[in-house]
């Protein structure tokens, strides 16, 4: 069983995926900036194209069992961090809107919801506090794990993918 973790994002979107010991096997950012006046069009091929790039890892980090086209797969099991309300007018809308088509499109693929992880309940589970800001969990992910991430919505798409694969451990396995 692999993990995703996903922070939603339109301008940049943090993937995540973990395998079952909780190694890094694959961190991807997507997404890209648009002028405020841009066309609905552009918006939707936006959301579009960081739902099929997200599909496309889901695809990628799928278990096949036999490889046989008819033996069921392990999708990995995928977490979104939940969505922050500091957003400024319609910019709040179009996440929830970018939240909807990875949804939907997870579902029509692979049959998969998601679990939405609150970033307050992620960190208190992989790092032990959950009122820690988000300037605080590249250094603490580094001190406790040893992991250099740069980019924020990496380290949150991997505290989304770490609250998973925690919560998926047996409890004498937690560590």
């Amino acid at each position: 069983m692999n993990y995703v973790g996903l922070d939603l994002s339109l301008r940049g979107a943090g993937v995540c995926v973990l395998n079952q010991s909780g190694e890094v096997l694959h961190t991807v950012k997507v997404g890209y900036a648009l002028k405020r006046s841009s066309r609905v069009k552009d918006k939707v091929e936006r959301m579009l194209c960081i739902a099929k790039a997200i599909v496309r890892v889901i695809d990628e980090y799928t278990v096949r069992n036999d490889g046989h086209l008819l033996t069921k797969h392990t999708h990995p099991m995928v977490g979104i961090e939940g969505y922050a309300f500091s957003g400024r007018g319609n910019a709040l809308f179009d996440l929830g809107e970018l939240g909807g088509v990875v949804k939907s499109q997870l579902w029509l693929r692979f049959a998969v919801e998601p679990a939405l992880i609150a970033s307050s309940s992620g960190r208190k589970v992989v790092l032990g506090n959950g009122r820690m800001k988000k300037v605080d969990v590249i250094p603490q992910l580094e001190k406790k794990y040893g992991l250099l991430f740069t980019e924020h919505d990496i380290a949150d798409a991997y505290v989304v993918a770490k609250t998973l694969q925690m919560r998926s451990e047996p409890p004498h396995h937690r560590g």
